[in-house]
């Protein structure tokens, strides 16, 4: 920070963490005077049983509760606001949200449309684009709001924003503001269980992405600093024994902590280029942000590298083992500990891969659909690189990137090379190093 400045930090939600913390659902409902609420989750969610779980431990008649799921990965207005019909016709007075990012990101978007007495389907547009910043200073009564999160990734239970892709675009649309968080978070290990070993690493690379980006983007705040650095840390450190004993329930509690404190701290400073190329190729070709961020965090941290080394060097230091170590932590320098710690994630993808029965690929070459047929294709480069660099997750990087910088990281993701650092813009240069021909 500038030496002089102040921070500000709003967090709006509880947080309940623990094994066997689902069975204080109940006494939040009464702390939030939900009487009929609407439970939102995905369909995997609901077959898995979660659903049902959670709603033995509301104390509620099956009457008074009203179940929709189906909420596929990064839903629409569309579905946002058909959604919202029914929260109305239904006389419903909260929200409970069981699922992944997905789901408590529609959540968000179902509680902003129906605490408004506005046209909802116009507004909501008009708020996601940000001609109104915040929706208290209108005709804006917040409905409670409960998230029980399912999934491991980018902490959207702990966060203040929400993306949704619009039904007329395709783009993704962020908002964000402190009355879209969760009014409760309940953290239980128990409603992981469902995670299969490649959505366990999955979820945690996402994770470490975007505490990272937090760590090394734009004017990180102390507080927000500590919770990505201890969320960093512990998927560091932790990540591959929790996809080797998927039963361990204090590591599964761990790594959802980390998670969440991830998604604490966006709520001040998004993720930057992992983030707004991993949504931008999940609108264009239909890729899980978790394998997006798998693939492309390695390559965005080198991009980022020279702008970055201190902010690093210093995470480094703090998860490194000095028993590892030829020289003293202290000792090493700034370069060559953001070296090591880049070197320490690549390690620790691979082995979350081989883990997890080396099913996830390492490159977007290699992925394909249920058909065999590659869901991305090299043609497609500039469309997302021109999605990416209009998304306002971009502007919290260290560095500038245009068009031609963000092609150049989704090439070398593309085809698994290793990036040129030679053709690496720094200090926003117009030029690169060395003109590629």
């Amino acid at each position: 920070m500038i030496k002089g400045s102040y921070f500000a930090q709003v967090s709006e939600t509880q947080t309940i963490a623990g094994i066997d913390a689902l069975q204080q659902l109940a006494k939040v409902l009464v702390q939030l005077k939900i009487t009929r609420p609407l439970v939102i989750a995905s369909t995997s969610v609901k077959n898995a049983g979660l659903v049902e779980t959670a709603c033995k431990t509301t104390g509620l008649q099956k009457e008074q509760v009203t179940i929709l799921d189906g909420v596929p990965m990064g839903s629409s207005t569309q579905m946002v606001l058909e959604m919202a019909e029914t929260y109305r016709r239904g006389n419903h007075d909260g929200i409970i949200a069981i699922g992944g990012g997905s789901v408590i990101d529609t959540a968000k978007a179902v509680n902003l449309v129906v605490s408004q007495d506005e046209d909802p389907g116009v507004d909501l547009l008009r708020i996601s684009t940000g001609l109104h910043s915040d929706p208290v200073e209108r005709n804006f009564h917040k409905k409670p709001l409960v998230a029980i999160p399912t999934s491991l990734g980018p902490g959207s239970s702990g966060s203040q924003s929400a993306s949704i892709y619009s039904a007329r675009t395709g783009r993704r649309m962020l908002f964000s503001f402190p009355s879209l968080a969760p009014d409760a978070t309940i953290i239980d290990p128990q409603m992981y269980r469902s995670l299969t070993p490649s959505l366990t690493a999955l979820g945690m690379v996402g994770t470490l992405a975007l505490a990272m980006e937090y760590i090394t983007g734009l004017s990180p705040n102390p507080l927000c600093l500590n919770l990505a650095s201890r969320a960093a840390s512990i998927v560091l450190k932790t990540a591959v024994q929790a996809v080797l004993t998927p039963f361990d329930q204090e590591l599964r509690l761990q790594l959802a902590l980390a998670s969440h404190m991830a998604g604490l701290a966006s709520s001040q400073a998004r993720g930057s280029v992992t983030l707004a190329l991993g949504t931008s190729i999940s609108a264009c070709c239909g890729i899980p942000y978790g394998n997006s961020a798998f693939i492309l965090l390695p390559y965005t941290l080198e991009y980022n590298l020279h702008a970055t080394t201190s902010a690093l060097a210093e995470l480094y230091r703090e998860t490194a083992s000095s028993s590892d170590l030829q020289l003293p932590i202290a000792d090493i320098p700034d370069a060559t500990a953001a070296d090591l710690l880049l070197e320490n994630v690549k390690t620790l993808i691979l082995e979350l891969r081989q883990a997890a029965g080396n099913l996830i690929p390492l490159r977007f070459f290699d992925l394909q659909d249920s058909k065999g047929n590659r869901v991305m294709e090299s043609h497609q480069f500039g469309t997302i690189a021109m999605m990416a660099s209009g998304d306002a997750s971009i502007l919290f990087s260290k560095e500038e990137l245009d068009v031609q910088d963000l092609i150049r990281i989704i090439e070398a993701a593309y085809w698994g090379y290793p990036l040129d650092r030679d053709v690496i813009r720094k200090g926003h240069q117009k030029k690169p190093f060395r003109e590629t021909v």
